[in-house]
């Protein structure tokens, strides 16, 4: 049997399905022995008043979830006495980096130096919960309950409770007014000018690594034992190089994006459903406008992270609807946009499904090519993975 970090071979079957998982095994990333420490140590750093005096067991530690690339806990003080409780910052939310699954930096800059720049910039524009503190390892912030759905292949775990504020979802969709908010946010993010490199397209030089990889280490050979018909019937290394010059040709608008523009990085706040928050910016780069209006379509009419496993666009009508409210939302901040061709619905359209073509080929080549299983307690099951 393999062990916890050792790769299943062939056929071989692990003491675990996701079938068999808890909400808690679902969250990635062993929790570090002195977690209490370190948050104490962070609040204390950048958060000052009642933290300075604060020890371990005055402050609860909580682990709130963890993406592929980072862990997230809530810390709160304890201390309730009249004082404390008129400082701002007795409960936040500290984000712990983990490595990046794409590179989306210049060497020369570090893995993060892009993130504090955009953290610190859409923090102060409202558009990111607050930001109190940004340390090399992470940053601390406001804490925001969020209601979620959790969907992992075909295992929904739900988690309800008085939250402040919910992931943006079907419900939302069907609201016009939020759904013009979510647009216009969209299209203030597009107008933003950000101080970071403008020069990098971390996704296709991705798609191009993992095609690379998936060849040199036989992958390519699994698929056509397994009688993988549709990757078997094209060598990607010819099909990759025609995709990136059809895009290179395309003439797509390029513009500061989120990069996951989806409904479980949209957060509605529960008191003020005016207020709508970003988060998970870690991708967050110069790419094309079409990609996050794709991301955003592959959500309609799904629970927030299903269109993972279903990525389908909507209707055509359904998506010119929504762009018709991004370049409403566009106009207002810049006023002739909508007098220019480039920005007109049909052009926007196409560049939609170009991108949504882009994410498509990305997300296959991220899953011929990967070596672990998301969740650490369900081993890796190669031939498994590349049927999936």
């Amino acid at each position: 049997m393999a062990t916890k970090n050792e790769p299943l071979k062939n056929n071989q079957k692990g003491p675990l399905s996701f079938d068999d998982l808890s909400a808690s095994d679902l969250i990635r990333g062993t929790t570090p022995v002195d977690i209490k420490a370190r948050c104490l140590t962070v609040c204390r750093s950048y958060l000052a008043g009642s933290w300075l005096n604060a020890t371990e067991e005055d402050i609860e530690v909580t682990r709130i979830t963890g993406g592929l690339t980072n862990q997230i806990y809530r810390v709160k003080l304890l201390k309730t006495d009249e004082s404390v409780k008129r400082e701002l910052c007795t409960d936040v939310a500290i984000k712990f980096y983990l490595p990046k699954l794409v590179a989306n930096f210049d060497a020369e800059d570090g893995e993060r130096l892009n993130d504090t720049i955009i953290l610190t910039i859409l923090s102060e524009l409202g558009i990111h919960p607050r930001v109190f503190g940004i340390f090399k390892d992470g940053f601390v912030q406001e804490y925001v309950e969020v209601s979620f759905i959790l969907i992992i292949i075909q295992k929904f775990i739900e988690f309800y409770s008085l939250f402040q504020h919910h992931q943006f979802g079907p419900e939302h969709q069907k609201q016009p007014e939020l759904l013009r908010i979510v647009a216009h946010l969209m299209a203030k993010v597009h107008s933003l000018q950000v101080p970071i490199r403008k020069n990098l397209d971390a996704l296709t030089s991705a798609m191009g690594r993992h095609i690379d990889e998936a060849y040199e280490d036989g992958r390519m050979e699994l698929i056509k034992e397994l009688n993988l018909k549709a990757f078997a019937s094209v060598d990607l290394r010819e099909e990759y190089p025609r995709f990136v010059d059809m895009l290179a040709n395309a003439n797509i608008k390029i513009v500061f994006t989120h990069t996951d523009f989806r409904g479980s990085n949209i957060l509605v706040s529960k008191k003020n459903p005016t207020r709508i928050l970003l988060t998970d910016l870690e991708y967050s780069s110069y790419a094309f406008r079409g990609f996050d209006l794709a991301i955003f379509m592959f959500d309609w009419g799904k629970e927030p992270l299903v269109s993972l496993a279903d990525p389908r666009l909507p209707d055509d009508d359904v998506i010119r609807a929504f762009i018709r409210l991004y370049i409403e939302g566009a106009e207002l901040l810049a006023p002739g946009y909508v007098d220019k061709e480039e920005n007109s619905v049909e052009n926007i359209l196409r560049e939609v499904k170009l991108c949504a073509l882009q994410m498509f080929f990305f997300s296959n080549t991220l899953a011929i090519n990967r070596k672990e299983n998301l969740v650490e307690k369900v081993p890796f099951n190669l031939h498994e993975t590349m049927v999936s």
